[in-house]
This record gives C-alpha cells, structure tokens and sequence, in this order.
C-alpha cells in the first residue's frame, strides 16, 4: 500500500493505530520512568544505557528554562511505516476487537516514544527564550509530511496520534529529504540559525532505489543533523555502514526491539539538548548524573 503525494489517508488504504488520547502529563510521566543511553553493541552503534540519565535526572533540581539552553531548534520526527514493521498482519479488517492492536502494536511503540520525546523537549522549552519547532514525516513505499513545522507541541502530539500506518517499501529517501523540506531557508545575515535535527526511526535497510544516502548527504550540506535510530539485531556490515553513512558522524543509536525504544529517551533527549557545561568552581556540586558515562571503547562522542 503506497501514500499519496498529496498528503491525504484514504480510510481504505490506512488504519488509525491510535489507542485513544494521549495526555502530555502520561507523555512526561513515561518519558521520565525511561532510561537513557548505550554502551556499544558494535563500533558506531549506541544501544540503550541503564546507567545514563534518564529525562527524570535532567530535570531534577533544575527550572525547565535551565534545561535547554543550545538556542533555537527545529526537530523532524521520521517515522517509518514500511510493511515489516507489522509484520504479516496489515489488512484492517483483523484490528476490529483487538483491544491491544497487535496487527500494529510495534508502529504505535514509535508514535509513543515520538510522543514522549515531543512532550518533555516541550516541557524544556516551554519556559526558555530560545524556540522548538516540531515537524513530522511518515514513510513507506512513498513519504509524507503529516505535521508541518509547528511550534506548538501539543498541537504536534495530537498529529503523532492522528497518523494512520500503510505498509509500503522502506523510502528512506524521501524520509529524510521531506524533513529536510520541512526546515526554514536560514534568513540571511542569521548568526544564530536555529539547529535542524532529523531523528530517523526505522527497522531496516531502504527497498530498492530508495537508499537515503544522497539525501542525507544533501541535508548535511544544508546543514542539518541527522540521527538514526535502528530497530533490529542484524549484524549485516553493509546494513550497519549505511547507518553510519546517514549519520554525521558515523554514529547510530540501536536497539533490538520496539520495546527498547523509550530506553533512549534520556539519551535522545542530552543529545538535542546537552545539559549546561559546569565551570571548574562550580563542578564539585553539580550533579553527577548529568554527564554521561563513557568507555575508552565506545565510538566518538556524538555532536552536542
């Protein structure tokens, strides 16, 4: 089942996968109980960390305005829904009386930890000088914007819950270069632009043609982040170099399953927004989980 350009569901070809409403306090609440980030599987892969902070250390102690001071920024949630994501059971007809969606439970662990994800850098935001802009895509054979740049949260939150699963091919070129497109031209003369981050969620290499290499590397140019998120236990050299490729610096978070995903919210979160460096006089109270743990092992630092 492929998307149509024109950003429209067809109730024929979609199934709302949505549990009911989802309030920002749940979003918080399940964001925070979440760990945070990885020791490495493999070079370049970061798995989750049940040692990092999790959002709940972040926040501790300190003002939500504290919490994000990196300036302006804009964050394009790609999503995919590719038919391996559901496996077997795609036809609409078998989620009627499924109280638990088990035709597409893997497709909303994604809408949930986007929404956690969207819900706590909202909360970060909400009392800060500096601005956060949310935009969402979803893709499969084809790729779609479902939420324009917006820097309403919740009203970005409500978009997450409206999105209907396709099935498809796995596009990770458009996945990448739709979000790309939701980005702002920077205004000339901007000294301080806002930071474009593309936080791509996917389960395993693009289909065919589709591969997102080149537009990845066009959003690098353009200056943008890209953050990839790979759900699977493969251990394919190939399919793990083209994770890294995507990345800006060769990096890739990775987890096994669904279920893993809301274990990197902490990480995710330190990593779109770094805690405040502590100065050399002040760093005997700062609070200690706020710096991640490395290992001489572990692949570079990602970019703050």
């Amino acid at each position: 089942l492929n998307r149509s350009e024109t950003h429209t569901k067809p109730p024929t070809a979609k199934y709302n996968v949505t549990m009911g409403p989802y309030s920002i306090a749940a979003a918080v609440a399940l964001a925070t109980s979440a760990f945070a980030r990885p020791a490495l599987a493999s070079v370049g892969a970061r798995t989750p960390d049940a040692a990092a902070p999790g959002v709940d250390a972040l926040l501790s102690g300190r003002s939500l305005q504290d919490t994000c001071l990196v300036g302006d920024i804009n964050l394009c949630l790609s999503l995919d829904e590719s038919g391996s994501i559901c496996g077997a059971r795609q036809i609409p007809s078998v989620c009627p009386g499924d109280s638990e969606l088990t035709c597409c439970n893997r497709f909303q662990k994604q809408i949930d930890f986007s929404t956690s994800l969207t819900a706590t850098l909202g909360e970060q935001f909400a009392s800060s000088e500096h601005s956060l802009g949310i935009s969402i895509v979803t893709f499969a054979g084809q790729a779609e914007i479902d939420c324009e740049l917006t820097t309403d949260y919740e009203a970005a939150i409500s978009k997450l819950n409206e999105i209907y699963y396709s099935s498809g091919n796995t596009n990770h070129r458009d996945g990448i270069a739709f979000c790309q497109d939701t980005f702002p031209e920077p205004e000339p003369g901007d000294d301080s632009p806002p930071k474009n981050i593309i936080l791509l969620l996917t389960d395993g290499k693009y289909s065919g043609k589709k591969t997102g290499t080149g537009s990845a590397t066009d959003a690098k140019n353009a200056g943008s982040i890209i953050l990839p998120v790979f759900i699977s236990t493969t251990t394919d050299s190939d399919v793990l170099n083209y994770m890294r490729g995507l990345s800006n610096d060769n990096t890739f978070y990775q987890v096994d399953n669904y279920d893993e995903l809301e274990g990197l919210l902490g990480q995710i979160n330190q990593e779109i927004c770094p805690p405040p460096t502590s100065s050399p006089a002040s760093s005997a109270t700062s609070p200690p989980t706020l710096t991640p743990t490395t290992s001489p092992t572990q692949a570079p630092t990602k970019n703050p």
